[in-house]
């Protein structure tokens, strides 16, 4: 499905996709070059046809009304449209949304009947976006997020926004202008660059070119390669009619009240969690989730990096969380680290030495070598309150399979840890997007038989138990906490909190 501004491009872009399909210039989705209203006003469906008559390419695009600050789609059509709610030839209307009782409306959609992709149509030859633009494509943004619906932008005319790419099309990626229009969309609407993906529409060519077939054909690649992982996903991500595993929900105040009443049996003795894992696993993230739900606000003092694949946390920083009034703290510490990337990431026995409480608060991790005992942020006589007492291994859940240069490192650190008697939990992050069902009800989280399958691959991979794992959402891009996602943050809190007593009292 395209979104985006009246005039951004969306019906002449599945012309283009279809002109470089079928190896000739089409118009069948009706476009205006002039007019400044939306020309799309129903809710329509373009299939390619593939061969001879009556066959068809596997996918199919939906055109919606363009995003007018009047007249433009209500953006409530537009998630129900996601949803599979909206039956072909249905007629927008600016002022409401399609209700249940309209002939128009679907009410037990299929997975056929449902968005796969969320296609956002920017043009590029304008100074920015509006914003009222960006606010209805993020609101949009947001609710494909929620339903695991993967999402591309697509840069359209990039010949009007750059005259050395109208002269030659091949200069579109050594354009500096469109390299900073990539990045402002991504700064605007919070795309990863990557998933930005620059095309020239036909619109008065007789005739298809193999370089503009190209960068229209990179950009469906992706579409297709992200639908078909979604299409996938909600395959495996059957819902159970039972729970799997007991969690308290609706008990969060109890929950809650068990950490904030918590206090160390032996005294001056601050319990150290410490936080290892793939670079973006949502470490840092975890960290900022913690503090949200026990200060009942969203924090995010742990800094995060959601674009770049690398590790954003490049130095050894210890977390302490605000109890009550300033300078009072909870009894419990959140060490986080770099991340274990293949050459750039933490060198593992960085890691070893933390465990043993040898590095310092602010050490500025080196990947290619370890540091030494003659650097000032080597602690040379640990007290117990420096070690680390459990080991939290935080794994991304919507990754295919980690890599195998990750779980050499993972086990190498876990195998310390168990020579040093430290305890470990696994941390299950992203569970949203891993599972579009539970990204619709976090409930769902215990009923997924994807969540259950990924939990027994982590346990066979690394060997942590399964009751050792727990699955969680992090806080991202939300503006308030939410109980439900707080309860699963609490359960793994407290086993941590549990394990870390223990092996405290035990030496």
């Amino acid at each position: 499905m395209l979104c985006g501004p009246v005039g951004a491009g969306k019906s002449s872009f599945i012309n283009s996709v279809e002109s470089a399909l079928r190896g000739e210039i089409t118009g069948r989705a009706k476009t205006d070059a002039i007019g400044f209203k939306s020309y799309t006003t129903k809710y329509k469906e373009y299939k390619i046809q593939k061969g001879g008559p009556g066959t068809h390419y596997p996918f199919v695009f939906n055109d919606v009304m363009g995003l007018d600050k009047d007249e433009g789609v209500c953006v409530e059509d537009i998630k129900l449209a996601m949803k599979g709610h909206v039956k072909d030839g249905y007629t927008f209307n600016p002022l409401s949304s399609l209700s249940e009782d309209k002939q128009n409306y679907n009410r037990d959609p299929s997975l056929n009947d449902r968005v796969h992709v969320l296609v956002c149509v920017i043009p590029g030859n304008t100074g920015g976006l509006q914003d009222l633009s960006v606010r209805k494509l993020r609101e949009v943004r947001l609710a494909a997020r929620e339903m695991g619906i993967p999402e591309i932008a697509i840069l359209t005319k990039i010949d009007e926004t750059c005259p050395a790419v109208d002269k030659d099309i091949r200069n579109v990626y050594k354009s500096k202008y469109l390299k900073k229009k990539i990045e402002e969309v991504s700064g605007e609407l919070a795309f990863p660059p990557s998933c930005i993906f620059p095309v020239k529409n036909y619109h008065s060519e007789h005739e298809t070119s193999d370089d503009t077939d190209t960068l229209i054909l990179s950009a469906l690649t992706r579409m297709i390669e992200s639908g078909e992982d979604f299409v996938n996903n909600e395959d495996k991500c059957s819902i159970l009619s039972h729970e799997w595993r007991n969690v308290p929900w609706g008990n969060k105040v109890r929950e809650l009240q068990i950490v904030k009443e918590y206090q160390p049996f032996k005294d001056k003795v601050q319990l150290r969690f410490m936080l290892y894992g793939p670079v973006g696993a949502g470490k840092s993230s975890f960290i900022n989730s913690v503090e949200s739900v026990l200060r009942g606000k969203i924090t995010d003092r742990a800094k995060t990096d959601a674009i770049s694949g690398k590790s954003f946390t490049t130095s050894y920083k210890a977390y302490k969380i605000q109890k009550g009034g300033p300078g009072t703290h909870y009894p419990f510490v959140f060490n986080d680290v770099m991340g274990l990337e293949k050459d750039e990431g933490v060198c593992v026995e960085d890691i070893k030495l933390a465990m043993k409480g040898h590095v310092k608060n602010g050490y500025t991790f080196n990947p290619l070598s370890s540091l030494s005992e003659n650097n000032q942020h080597y602690n040379r006589d640990p007290s117990l309150n420096d070690t680390v007492h459990v080991l939290v291994c935080v794994i991304p859940g919507n990754i295919a399979r980690l890599q195998d240069d990750s779980v050499r490192k993972l086990r190498e650190v876990r195998l310390a840890a168990r020579d040093m008697g430290i305890p470990e939990i696994a941390i299950l992050t992203k569970i949203d997007e891993a599972c579009p069902a539970v990204g619709r009800d976090i409930r769902n989280v215990y009923k997924s038989n994807y969540l259950k399958n990924k939990i027994e691959e982590v346990s066979g991979v690394l060997g942590v138990p399964q009751n050792r794992i727990f699955p969680v959402k992090n806080y991202h891009s939300e503006i308030d906490t939410n109980d439900d996602t707080d309860t699963l943050i609490l359960s793994a809190l407290r086993r941590m909190i549990e394990s870390g007593e223990d092996f405290v009292n035990d030496l």
